[in-house]
C-alpha cells in the first residue's frame, strides 16, 4: 500500500496525471435534444446604447396625449349684408296717380295701376333709386322709352315715358345717377314719370318701399 502511494505521488509530480477538466456549460438547441456549447454571456456592466429601432419603438409607445396640441381655430370672415335703400327718382315731384285700381286716363275704364305717376317738367333728370345694373333700356310699348334697373335682394325699378335714355343695358349704375329725362313717350297724356318697383317679379306699392331700409334678413 505504501508503495502504491509513493508511485502515485511521483507520477503526479511529473505531470503524468492530468488535472480534472474544467466544467463546461451546455445548453439545448431549438430541437431540445442535442447539446450544444452555451453562448458567451454578455457583459452586463457595459453601458446600454439605444438603436434607431429602439428609439422608434419608444416613440410609438409614448402617450399620444403628451404631444397633442390644441388646433388653431380658423375664423371665417363675417358677412355683413349691405343696406338697400330705394330713394325717390326725382329731386322734387308730386304724385298724380297712386298704385292700385284706377280709371285708365286713355281708355276711360278701370284698370290696375302697377306703379305711381310723378309729375315733372319735360326734360327733368331721372335718377336711379339705388345702385344696380341696367338690364333693359329702350322702347317698350305703352311705357314708351323705359329703363329697368336690377338691384340687390331681387328688387327692380322701372322708369317709363322718358324723352331720352342715357343709361345703356349692362351698365353698372350708382344710386342717384342719371338714367334719362322725363318725357311723354308711349301711352301718356302729358310729361310725367311712371315708376314701378318689383321684387322677384311681384309688383309692390312704391310708397311702401321708398325710403325704407330693405336689407335682406
Amino acid at each position: 500500500m505504501l508503495q502504491r502511494l509513493t508511485i502515485a505521488l511521483a507520477l503526479f509530480a511529473t505531470g503524468c496525471i492530468a488535472k480534472p477538466p474544467t466544467k463546461m456549460a451546455w445548453t439545448y438547441n431549438s430541437v431540445g435534444q442535442v447539446p450544444a456549447p452555451g453562448p458567451k454571456q454578455a457583459d452586463v456592466t457595459a453601458p446600454l446604447i439605444a438603436t434607431p429601432l429602439e428609439d422608434a419603438q419608444e416613440d410609438a409607445s409614448a402617450d399620444p396625449q403628451e404631444n397633442w396640441q390644441m388646433p388653431t381655430p380658423v375664423h371665417s370672415p363675417t358677412t355683413v349684408a349691405e343696406p338697400l335703400l330705394l330713394d325717390w327718382p326725382l329731386a322734387a315731384t308730386g304724385i298724380t296717380s297712386l298704385y292700385g285700381p284706377r280709371p285708365d286716363p286713355v281708355e276711360k275704364r278701370v284698370g290696375f295701376h302697377y306703379g305711381i305717376d310723378m309729375s315733372a317738367s319735360y326734360g327733368t333728370q331721372v335718377m336711379s333709386s339705388a345702385s344696380g345694373i341696367v338690364i333693359s333700356a329702350g322702347w317698350n310699348g305703352g311705357h314708351g322709352r323705359r329703363v329697368v334697373v336690377q338691384h340687390r335682394y331681387g328688387y327692380r325699378t322701372s322708369y317709363s315715358h322718358l324723352s331720352q335714355i342715357v343709361a345703356a343695358p349692362g351698365r353698372r349704375i350708382g344710386a342717384g345717377e342719371s338714367i334719362g329725362l322725363v318725357g311723354n313717350s308711349g301711352r301718356s297724356t302729358g310729361p310725367h314719370l311712371h315708376f314701378e318697383i318689383t321684387r322677384y317679379g311681384k309688383h309692390l306699392d312704391p310708397l311702401d318701399i321708398l325710403g325704407v331700409d330693405l336689407t335682406k334678413d
